[in-house]
């Protein structure tokens, strides 16, 4: 089968790009598929496989694009997020069409209904109309697609479509071993953009600290809040306890050096450094967000899941964490049990059944 994938750029590590080669290096790899990345940059940051072909499609025409996605026989077509929405409007080209959304509809709410800036009640009632104005219209085009695969059963309620499937992201690697949880470690790992929510959680570990200053935080990350966060830090006198480092390529080895593992964020399209944690037993404590947590965290099961922005209630969560091991065992235990059904192979085959559904194929058995 022949696939082509519509994104952006793959010269950057996000979460979106990892799990996306993940996929299609599995696909190229295992089960023979001809894949076609379309994208606006030249070159990749990443290792594919010889199946796997790339190509800068920027000073292309429609009519250019259109000759080449013949001449390459593709058979389904997938937009990456909203991107790009003209191609799709406007490509005259006898293909099934999937539209992935990596980010949840509140990421989406978020941004058309922001508010915050506005103090007149006017203005504020006029950002609300045209926010829902803008969900509707993306729901619309959404809608038009053969296909439209969301990260969590909680987005599967949230968007009005007929045509949307849940379909999870895939863990990168299955750890063999899992922490020991003994070192005075907490983790948490992400890009460092507002909507990861880092500034919020130095403000838990504030709290935490006072009482347990052996302990110290690292985080994992690059992005445009590093040097706003590493002020926050120096101003709390937090530095001997909270450090930030880039991203690091092994990232594994830092989950298995962790005793507890915190997501912070605003908003998430699944979260998928909480299935990370909990592939290595790692014990999970996250605010409850509108999309992600839920579907991984079963409150005071194998984790922790906190009312949004209750700064103090997710510190007591976490001295908790830190000053009951057999309880940190406990929950990464089953944070790991429930891990396993997001093992690759798991998550493949219902990329495979759709790929047949949508191409007439017989589909294989989960």
């Amino acid at each position: 089968m022949r696939l082509g994938f519509f994104i952006e750029s793959l010269n950057r590590k996000g979460g979106t790009e990892i799990t996306l080669v993940n996929r299609i290096n599995l696909l190229a790899q295992n089960y023979d598929y001809k894949i076609y990345i379309l994208t606006k940059e030249d070159g990749t940051v990443f290792n594919l496989h010889q199946n796997i072909s790339i190509k800068n499609i920027d000073s292309l025409s429609i009519n250019e694009l259109e000759k080449y996605l013949k001449n390459i026989k593709v058979e389904i077509l997938t937009y990456i997020n909203n991107y790009d929405f003209d191609y799709f409007n406007l490509l005259k080209i006898s293909t099934k069409n999937i539209l992935e959304y990596h980010t949840s509809k509140s990421f989406f709410e978020k941004i058309y209904y922001n508010t915050k800036s506005q103090n007149n009640i006017l203005k504020k009632l006029v950002m609300k109309v045209f926010g829902y104005k803008k969900i509707r219209e993306l729901e619309k085009v959404s809608n038009k697609f053969d296909k439209v695969v969301l990260l969590t059963k909680q987005d599967l309620k949230n968007w009005k479509l007929n045509n949307k499937i849940e379909i999870s992201n895939s863990l990168r690697e299955f750890p063999k071993d899992i922490s020991k949880l003994e070192n005075k470690i907490i983790l948490s790992v992400g890009r460092l953009s507002k909507e990861k929510g880092f500034d919020r959680l130095i403000d838990v570990m504030k709290f935490v600290f006072i009482k347990h200053k052996d302990w110290t935080l690292e985080i994992y990350g690059d992005g445009p809040e590093k040097e706003r966060l590493e002020y926050k830090i120096n101003n709390l006198n937090l530095s001997t306890n909270i450090k930030i480092f880039s991203f690091e390529e092994n990232i594994l080895k830092k989950y298995l050096n962790s005793s507890i593992y915190i997501l912070p964020s605003y908003v998430e399209g699944q979260g998928m450094v909480l299935l990370e944690a909990m592939s290595c037993g790692v014990p999970v404590v996250s605010f409850d967000i509108k999309c992600g947590p839920r579907d991984l965290i079963k409150n005071n099961f194998n984790g922790y899941i906190v009312r949004d922005n209750d700064i103090k209630g997710m510190s007591k969560k976490v001295i908790e964490l830190i000053e009951k091991e057999d309880l940190r065992k406990e929950m990464g235990q089953k944070g790991r049990e429930l891990s396993y059904l997001y093992k690759k192979d798991a998550v493949i085959k219902k990329w495979i059944n759709l790929y047949k559904e949508l191409s007439g194929g017989e589909p294989i058995e989960p």
